[in-house]
């Protein structure tokens, strides 16, 4: 007969003791090395601890913008960018926010070779955050005017 005890621990026996790694698989945990103690767990699953804790980061995206489209270099949480006109464009949440009252930062760099210029990245504020996507504004500094950016990160906290 094989056993499992959860306790301080967790042990598993077949009757004979056991032999190799043991495998322990359970809804969300995907694979316990019974030896080296490391846990497996689905994408979704830390997707929703993390949606739960608050204080980190639940989406990142880091693309490239142009004159046509946003490129997504790597993201979190982003399941696309879409630009809506020169300098605007909207994040998609894989999985969708507790609530719009999230915070976002982000960084834009020229379009430029020598990245020369001052831009900010803000919210913007004609399409209110949703819960499923935010839109947000890419500005120069200096001339306020729309600008499509090489390189952009954006990270939302909620």
């Amino acid at each position: 007969a094989r056993t499992i005890t959860a306790g301080t621990g967790i042990s598993v026996t077949n009757g004979n003791g056991v032999s190799g790694n043991p495998t322990i698989e359970n809804s969300g945990v995907t694979s316990f090395n019974g030896k080296t103690g490391s846990v497996t767990l689905t994408s979704s699953d830390v997707t929703s601890a993390i949606g739960s804790t608050s204080g980190l980061a639940k989406a990142w995206v880091r693309f490239a913008g142009s004159s046509s489209s946003a490129s997504i270099t790597s993201s979190y949480n982003v399941s696309g960018v879409t630009r809506v006109s020169a300098g605007i464009y909207r994040v998609d949440f894989d999985t969708a926010m507790s609530n719009a009252d999230y915070a976002i930062l982000g960084t834009a760099s020229s379009t430029s070779s020598d990245n020369s210029g001052t831009f900010a990245v803000t919210v913007y504020r004609t399409t209110a955050p949703s819960t499923s996507s935010v839109t947000i504004r890419i500005q120069s500094a200096s001339s306020g005017s729309a600008s499509d950016n090489a390189l952009v990160s954006i990270v939302i906290f909620g």
